[in-house]
């Protein structure tokens, strides 16, 4: 039976590959669309403890 990292590797490796340009084409859209709602729900945060998904 194959170890469970080696049958992640191949994601991990095609995830690696293609993150700085998902990073690069998602980042107008990050700027432009989502700054404004982030910030709104941020402002809505009470308290020290919390988790962003």
């Amino acid at each position: 039976m194959a170890d469970k990292n080696d049958l992640s590797r191949p994601t991990q490796s095609r995830y690696d590959r293609i993150a700085t340009i998902y990073d690069m084409m998602e980042s107008p859209m990050e700027i432009f669309l989502a700054r404004g709602w982030r910030e709104l729900v941020w402002s809505k945060v009470v308290g020290d403890n919390f988790l962003e998904v």
